[in-house]
């Protein structure tokens, strides 16, 4: 599994920018997690930080430009940080 992570500074982090974080969370849900391709466990308490579990290195590709979209539709592609983090599994 691989983990992406999406970061907001903290310094950032007002109610507004919390919202439109979660709105991409729920973008991204809504897209992958009924495909078994994502999982985002933290959509709800997410201030800063937003966590997507891929499930296959071969979706990495797709779930990485359907969130680079989604921060852009939201106004948050020039503050958000985007990294990839390996997870144990990463032959996957």
């Amino acid at each position: 599994m691989k983990t992406i992570v999406i970061t907001v500074p903290a310094a950032h982090s007002d109610y507004t920018l919390v919202s439109l974080l979660r709105n991409v969370g729920e973008e991204m849900y809504r897209k992958f997690s009924h495909q078994g391709i994502a999982e985002i466990p933290d959509m709800d308490s997410a201030l800063t930080e937003l966590h997507i579990h891929v499930q296959a290195t071969r979706h990495l590709g797709e779930v990485t430009a359907q969130l680079k979209k989604s921060l852009r539709r939201e106004g948050l592609a020039e503050l958000a940080t985007i990294t990839r983090l390996d997870g144990p599994d990463s032959a996957s």
